[in-house]
């Protein structure tokens, strides 16, 4: 289990992004209007390294400087078929190409497209 934690925030066009981060990778990602935007500073060590990786990153890709992020996530928590949607999802659809629920679940093996969209 992941316990050391930090955070950043990172200000863009649409607002400001929270971005939470452990030891073990970026394990939360917040946009404008999704609740309380994490205090940046929080954290040290690798939890912090993550977080100031991802949030550099962040704001290279809303500054459009960037189009695919490298950054290590924590999966801890996630349940095994919302992973497999989203590891799907990142496969089928790289930046500028779209796909619908019902194609993103038949290829990640989910029936429903609406439990794909509850996954997104």
């Amino acid at each position: 289990m992941s316990t050391d934690t930090a955070a950043a925030a990172v200000e863009t066009r649409i607002g400001t992004i929270g971005i939470e981060a452990t030891e073990a990778g970026v394990r939360r990602v917040r946009l404008p209007g999704e609740g309380r935007t994490p205090v940046a500073g929080h954290g040290d060590g690798r939890a912090a390294e993550n977080v100031s990786t991802a949030a550099a990153q962040l704001a290279e890709y809303a500054g459009g400087e960037r189009e695919q992020f490298e950054v290590t996530l924590d999966w801890e928590g996630v349940e095994p078929m919302h992973r497999r949607v989203l590891e799907t999802l990142r496969e089928l659809a790289p930046y500028g190409t779209t796909v619908t629920y019902g194609e993103l679940g038949q290829r990640a093996g989910v029936e429903d497209p609406r439990d794909v969209g509850v996954f997104m």
